[in-house]
């Protein structure tokens, strides 16, 4: 997110000035100057990102690529087209419609609405400062922690934990929205500004707390994407399918605020959302396994084929599909090794 927020800050500088001075909208300077580094960027990056078979993994070993045949190409453009009969993409494609939606109403009916210029550069700045780091602490400190639970546990968890944020943000963005009537055609005059005390902490928090809820949300649906499956080719097909159905849904929610639809109703629209894509995104962190190993390539979800629910003699555990290991050296039979 550092893209994010150097932009914010640039937007920041650009368009600060005098109170009689400030934009209530972008400047054609801070246009040319992200031109400007986006041509910059351009040139540095030829020189010096080094191409991917020189790249040289932590163990000393280089990268390996998978050379896909003309054959194959069309075997796997039906394995993408399959992914729309997929069970779980569909169960979870309410919540990777959600993920993006909301930026509609978040930065037009929020920052671009109430805001002056500079203000919206600072925003901008720090909503994806907050993004970066609760997206580094949710991940780390909570989904990939191994002590705190097996992965359907942490899954089921986390699951509550990032509705009860998000549908928090939803209800805050409700009593700000119609206790102060801003919307379409009802800006505040003049726009609110970051030194303009506290008329500026009420929305100023609420945008923040758009982000925390923003990273947290998508942080657990790759998460979750990424517990399905061991696969990295079948992994590669899901979040395809994931950025593919979020751009999608993005584009409705732009495409309603160009028709001009007001601002209280596409808060409805998200809050709906965030409640909506809870009951089936629960029903796939319910069949989340905990159980494989690093090569296992198979679903680790219940159903199709690929592992299913089984009890140990001592109560405990899962098995799969097709029995028990075996040991290497006897006939005895062995629990699979987890991965988390």
């Amino acid at each position: 997110n550092m893209g994010g927020v150097m932009g914010g800050f640039i937007t920041l500088g650009v368009n600060s000035g005098p109170a009689d001075e400030r934009a209530s909208s972008v400047t054609p300077s801070t246009y040319f100057t992200f031109c400007v580094l986006m041509v910059a960027g351009s040139v540095f990056a030829f020189f010096f990102v080094i191409r991917p078979s020189s790249v040289v993994k932590a163990d000393g070993s280089p990268v390996e690529f998978e050379k896909t045949e003309s054959a194959e190409g069309l075997g796997e453009l039906k394995e993408v087209a399959k992914l729309f009969t997929n069970r779980y993409m569909l169960l979870l494609t309410p919540l990777i419609i959600q993920s993006n939606w909301f930026y509609a109403y978040e930065f037009g009916g929020i920052n671009g609405l109430l805001f002056d210029a500079p203000t919206r550069g600072l925003n901008s700045a720090i909503y994806w400062g907050i993004s970066g780091i609760s997206s580094y602490v949710g991940g780390t400190y909570y989904l990939d922690r191994e002590d705190l639970g097996g992965r359907r546990h942490r899954a089921i968890r986390g699951l509550a934990l990032i509705s009860a944020i998000n549908i928090g943000q939803w209800i805050y963005a409700i009593v700000y929205q119609f206790g102060t009537g801003y919307d379409k055609g009802n800006a505040p005059d003049p726009r609110i500004n970051y030194r303009d005390g506290s008329s500026y902490a009420a929305p100023m928090i609420l945008f923040m707390y758009c982000g925390l809820a923003d990273s947290l949300v998508q942080t657990y649906a790759y998460w979750i994407i990424g517990a399905i499956s061991n696969s990295p080719k079948t992994l590669s097909r899901y979040v395809g399918y994931y950025k593919g159905i979020q751009s999608f849904g993005g584009c409705l929610s732009w495409i309603i605020e160009a028709e001009g639809t007001s601002y209280r109703a596409q808060l409805m629209i998200c809050s709906a959302l965030a409640v909506i894509f809870i009951p089936p995104t629960y029903m796939v962190a319910t069949c989340i396994q905990d159980k494989g190993d690093e090569g296992e390539t198979e679903d680790l979800v219940e159903g199709d084929g690929a592992l299913r629910r089984d009890r140990y003699a001592d109560g405990r555990g899962y098995a799969q599909d097709r029995g028990y290991m075996e040991a290497s050296n006897a006939g005895r039979k062995k629990k699979p090794a987890r991965i988390v």
